[in-house]
């Protein structure tokens, strides 16, 4: 049971669907007993012990409606045991969610047997971890606080693997003094051997910690209350803390925090630098900005660092491009200064976008730039230029390279970054409107990559910007057309700049019937 479960509840990659696929044999098998069942009524008892494992597999790879009628009929087989039982349930939530949702009979059969794996008495010692996981995460609100105190009130000492999956149930609920309460169970040793586990949770619950004022100023609610369990905070966490700060927009305590952390010879990572990096753009602080980059240029793992490396160069463009409004080729020599420090050049010599570098120059060690990391930097090579016929003349030399196969380019017309950074540019004037629908029209013809609705609004806000209504509920109707996936959440700035508008009228009135119709 335990390999067949793992192979189909644990794909590499977590893809699912393949893993089912590979359980094609027990699945025919699973559905000849599930026909035999129905004609003879009933399987005789040796069969379903001998065949229970491939048979439940069978049956979880097929359908929950195959996977609970299965189990129905196992029960009274002495290994159909409670662990398998748990797997069985929390498989089904995890990957079948959809397919008990949608039919009220499994909803109800589901529930039921949920009700039975919480009802239980004489749960096993330990208790299997897919049991706790299957009633927590399938369970209502009020019943999910009766079964965490019952494992508590059942178990002495209650097994530390089930305290931690109490403490993400709390965290993910945004309980956090109740996450820490159940930490405080944990005895010293179990922190000390559970250290990689309890730094998880302590990450995840320095990320939704929230800020207070006391007669000391400002101060994190939560972070007093780790620190007390006496388990010292690593130098990533200190990083956490910084990120958590400036999403807070606290970022006097995100920098008191970088200082102590250089003063001590801790090590700041990649996020701690582009949370402040993000920060000190965003408020303008030029001291702190300079200060940052010159942290990460005299560091070779942060130079090369894909995030930091996207974020510096469109602080760059940005700098260059608004604020100092430098020609194009100073421009982009800025940007490549940063490129050349992180990737080969060799793609951008490909895109006739820069020259090779002299052989004395020459890093052989640096990588070739995958196609998302090159997405982002063409995206700040479109955004920079002033002239339409250079955009137009890289944009007809890159679709010809996909065109032809070339792996590196068709690897970045998979994103759709480049796309939305050539809407953005020809969004820039009323005359080149028509040039972002194009964009549009090429990422269906190159068949690599197709528009989000995030996309779509982008063109939408463009042809809105320069008063063009009319052809912007047209696009509008277009992307409804073509069925694409909404949300509404992707509007609020239309909705906000033009609320008044007969476009979001409309755009209000179809989200609220998707709505509807999705119940």
């Amino acid at each position: 049971w335990h390999v067949l479960y793992w192979k189909l509840a644990f794909p590499e990659d977590g893809d699912f669907a393949r893993a089912q696929k590979e359980m094609f044999y027990y699945t025919c098998e699973a559905t000849k007993l599930l026909v035999l069942s129905q004609k003879y009524r009933g399987i005789p008892q040796d069969c379903k012990m001998k065949h229970m494992a491939p048979f439940l597999i069978g049956a979880l790879a097929q359908s929950a409606k195959s996977a609970l009628r299965l189990m129905t009929l196992m029960e009274g087989v002495p290994e159909f045991s409670f662990s398998i039982k748990c797997d069985c349930l929390l498989y089904l939530g995890r990957v079948h969610r959809s397919e008990i949702e949608t039919e009220p009979d499994l909803q109800e059969i589901y529930d039921g047997e949920i009700d039975k794996v919480a009802g239980f008495t004489g749960w096993p010692n330990p208790m299997p971890k897919s049991a706790l996981l299957a009633m927590l995460n399938h369970s209502s609100c009020q019943r999910r606080q009766e079964i965490i105190e019952s494992v508590l009130a059942a178990y002495d000492p209650v097994p530390p693997e089930l305290l931690l999956l109490m403490v993400d149930y709390y965290t993910k609920q945004e309980m956090p003094h109740d996450a820490i309460a159940i930490l405080s169970r944990l005895s010293p040793d179990d922190l000390k051997l559970l250290r990689q586990d309890v730094d998880h949770r302590y990450y995840a619950l320095i990320n939704i910690d929230n800020v207070e004022r006391s007669d000391s100023g400002l101060n994190f609610k939560l972070l007093p209350s780790l620190l007390e369990k006496g388990l010292p905070l690593t130098d990533d966490m200190h990083c956490a803390v910084i990120a958590r700060a400036v999403k807070l927009g606290l970022p006097d305590v995100a920098w008191e925090v970088f200082r102590f952390m250089e003063a001590n010879q801790m090590d700041v990572n990649a996020n701690g630098h582009l949370a402040l990096l993000r920060d000190s753009f965003q408020r303008g602080d030029l001291d702190g900005l300079n200060l940052i980059m010159s942290k990460i240029h005299q560091r070779k793992d942060l130079v090369s660092n894909p995030f930091l490396v996207s974020y510096a160069m469109n602080i760059v463009r940005y700098v260059c491009y608004f604020e100092r409004q430098l020609p194009v080729t100073e421009s982009l020599a800025h940007v490549l200064a940063v490129y050349d420090r992180a990737y080969d050049r060799a793609p951008l010599v490909k895109l006739a976008l820069a020259d090779p570098l002299p052989p004395s120059e020459t890093n052989a060690t640096l990588p070739q730039p995958d196609g998302r990391q090159l997405s982002f930097a063409l995206w700040t090579y479109v955004l920079i230029q002033r002239s339409d016929h250079h955009v137009s003349h890289f944009w007809h030399h890159f679709t010809q390279l996909v065109a032809r196969g070339e792996p590196d380019m068709c690897d970045v017309a998979r994103h759709d970054v480049l796309y939305n950074g050539l809407i953005v540019y020809w969004g820039r004037k009323k005359a080149t409107l028509l040039n972002a629908v194009e964009v549009l029209e090429d990422m269906e013809r190159l068949g690599l990559c197709t528009p989000t609705e995030l996309t779509w609004i982008m063109v939408i806000t463009a042809f809105m910007r320069h008063g063009q209504e009319a052809s912007a509920e047209q696009i509008r109707q277009m992307m409804m057309t073509k069925g694409v996936k909404t949300n509404p959440n992707n509007w609020n700035f239309l909705m906000k700049e033009y609320s008044d508008s007969n476009l979001i009228a409309h755009a209000k009135h179809d989200l609220g019937k998707k709505r509807t119709a999705h119940g």
